[in-house]
């Protein structure tokens, strides 16, 4: 793989190009219509609420997590950091998938 990352395919630049313009709002997004332990989804000022965990799942994606993972990394966040249950399964599967498009849409187009 490009650039010493064995998880993705992209070169590094290409994916934090992409990640800087488009990925962190729309994991934000993901995570809150999805996962959402705390319940806040439909709260205009609760926007950004689970925006402190996208940087380790980001880390997470760029070396290839799968939804095992994804979901194992959501649990924990909730059994220590937010003492509450979301739907870690049901938002593993969605932000992988989101993120693996996204990969695949970018080595397609050659863009980010």
């Amino acid at each position: 793989m490009p650039d010493g990352d064995p998880g993705s395919p992209l070169p590094i630049e290409q994916w934090r190009s992409w990640w800087r313009h488009y990925g962190v709002r729309e994991l934000e997004a993901l995570l809150l219509l999805w996962w959402d332990p705390l319940g806040v989804y439909g709260e205009p000022e609760a926007r950004d609420e689970y925006a402190a965990y996208v940087p380790r799942l980001a880390g997470l994606l760029r070396s290839g997590a799968r939804e095992a993972d994804v979901a194992a990394h959501l649990r924990a966040i909730e059994r220590t950091e937010i003492e509450a249950a979301g739907e870690a399964d049901l938002a593993a599967r969605h932000v992988v998938e989101w993120h693996d498009h996204a990969v695949a849409a970018l080595l397609r187009n050659g863009t980010g």
